[in-house]
């Protein structure tokens, strides 16, 4: 797993799958009951993908440890919950 994870398979599939969400999101949001937020969220996705693009890999780890060392779990309970809720409201959105 750990192999995976660092792999360049991982980060293409990371990235086609981003990029396909964004214009997806994007294309629909005409047919959404809340056309702004399925807009939003779409171009937070391709911007996602244009980070993931320009920072390399010791970059993004390196936010993610010092985020994971500054942070109490407790704020990473709340971003998974509110990641949860998000995507409830997408659904729901459709």
């Amino acid at each position: 797993m750990p192999y995976l994870v660092t792999s360049k398979v991982a980060r293409y599939s990371d990235v086609a799958v981003r990029v396909m969400l964004g214009v997806s999101l994007i294309l629909s949001a005409n047919t959404a009951k809340y056309p702004i937020v399925f807009s939003f969220v779409g171009y937070l996705s391709i911007a996602a993908v244009l980070a993931i693009g320009i920072l390399n890999d010791r970059k993004l780890e390196g936010i993610v440890k010092y985020l994971g060392e500054k942070l109490p779990i407790w704020t990473v309970r709340l971003v998974c919950i509110f990641s949860t809720l998000g995507f409830a409201f997408l659904i729901y959105g459709i």
